[in-house]
């Protein structure tokens, strides 16, 4: 029974983080989208460089920022074993 219950968590916990990596994905294609279609369309590359190397700069700084606070180096696979612990956490609590 315990085993089938945290068979089925880790089920669900697999399709979250699944569900959480093509978000980020989406994301990331949706600002690459956004910044070409202002620098190609709506503005030139003098008015969006500034921008595109403060968005640039402003995600160094804040995966920086979370190293510091967590004192642990993300890569794709710790980052995966961690979003699955969390969501095991969360169902066993709900």
């Amino acid at each position: 029974m315990i085993v089938q219950l945290k068979q089925e968590i880790a089920v669900k916990a697999e399709k979250r983080t699944n569900r959480l990596t093509w978000l980020g994905l989406g994301l990331m294609g949706l600002q690459f989208g956004l910044l070409a279609r202002l620098t190609w369309f709506e503005y030139s590359w003098d008015i969006m460089e500034p921008v595109t190397y403060f968005v640039g700069y402003g995600s160094a700084v804040a995966m920086f920022g979370y190293y510091i606070l967590t004192k642990q180096v993300r890569c794709l696979t710790l980052i995966l074993s961690v979003c699955r612990l969390c969501v095991v956490y969360l169902l066993q609590l709900f």
